[in-house]
C-alpha cells in the first residue's frame, strides 16, 4: 500500500475490533475476532510501512487508523 500511496496521501486502514464480541448471527464472526487478534495494533502495522499517524478511533464493530504518506521520507 505504501508505494501505491503518493506522498502527501493519507490513507484509512480498518479492521474487525478483536476487543468487541462476534454478532451471534454472523457465521464467520468467530473467525474474523482471531483474524483480527492476530494482526495487532493497526498503529503499529501503519508506523512499521512508514506512515505518519494522524487519528485512530473504535466503531460498534471496527477499529481504524487514519495515515498519511510523509512527504520525503524513505520507505523504513
Amino acid at each position: 500500500m505504501y508505494r501505491m500511496t503518493k506522498p502527501g496521501r493519507r490513507l484509512l486502514a480498518a479492521d474487525f475490533d478483536p476487543s468487541r464480541r462476534p454478532l451471534p448471527l454472523h457465521p464467520g464472526g468467530q473467525r474474523m475476532r482471531r483474524a483480527a487478534a492476530t494482526v495487532g495494533p493497526l498503529e503499529e502495522l501503519a508506523a512499521t510501512a512508514g506512515y505518519q499517524i494522524e487519528s485512530t478511533g473504535q466503531l460498534p464493530l471496527l477499529r481504524y487508523v487514519l495515515t498519511t504518506r510523509p512527504e520525503h521520507q524513505a520507505r523504513p
